[in-house]
């Protein structure tokens, strides 16, 4: 036996062109990809149905949702709360109210839900929206990705630099003394609070304030990494 599996299109996958990949309460794996969110379970792959961008649009992002459902970033229809096998909340190009391309999404354990486009960064309480973007002190407008930490802090990856929101509290980290790093792809923490950061240069270490570089001269065999 392998250690390792392939899921494909000769396996049903709708496209091989991955982007977004998510756990959910029942055990399920949601697979966006790009051409439509599949779902797999207990060894099957099938398409998420509801609607139609949900089977054609490229997924671009997805986050669990604290009810069960699932939240649906796009490339060109925006954003969708899908659950139980259908739409429940839907921001597509009729109601772009964040924008038609979400690339990331996170709701935090109060249940905001925050949203990264390309128009900049969006808290979503109930009916109530906050829009976020560099005139408030994030890096750059454009948003990539989306991490809470366990502290409940909200860092946010843009394409030009670090930033994060720590309740009225808005700031920016420089990046580019780290192998001039600028796009931020993924976030991910360490049980001990240790931040990594995936960008177009190399995976930074954020730990106890201070910044270190994994990349190419460490030893990583390229030096941009996506997550």
């Amino acid at each position: 036996d392998t250690p390792f599996v392939t899921l494909s299109n000769y396996q049903g996958l709708s496209d091989n062109y991955v982007r977004a990949i998510v756990q959910q309460v029942d055990s399920s794996i949601m697979i966006g990809t790009a051409r439509g969110l599949n779902r797999y379970l207990n060894g099957k792959i099938s398409s998420v149905t509801g609607n139609q961008s949900l089977q054609n649009d490229s997924i671009l992002s997805l986050a669990p949702a604290q009810d069960g459902g699932l939240w649906v970033g796009m490339y060109s229809t925006g954003l969708m709360k899908w659950k139980d096998g259908k739409v429940q909340e839907n921001y597509d190009s009729s109601n772009p109210l964040f924008g038609t391309q979400i690339r990331a999404i996170q709701e935090d354990r109060h249940g905001n839900v925050w949203i990264g486009s390309p128009m900049g960064l969006f808290q979503k309480n109930g009916k109530q929206v906050k829009k976020i973007t560099a005139k408030d002190g994030l890096p750059d407008s454009f948003i990539i990705s989306l991490l809470e930490s366990k502290s409940g802090r909200i860092w946010v990856g843009t394409a030009n630099g670090l930033g994060f929101v720590d309740g009225e509290k808005v700031q920016s980290i420089n990046l580019s003394a780290y192998n001039d790093a600028q796009t931020v792809f993924g976030l991910s923490e360490d049980p001990d609070g240790t931040l990594w950061i995936a960008t177009d240069r190399a995976v930074l270490r954020l730990r106890d304030g201070k910044i270190a570089t994994v990349g190419v001269q460490q030893g990583l065999p390229v030096a941009t990494v996506f997550q």
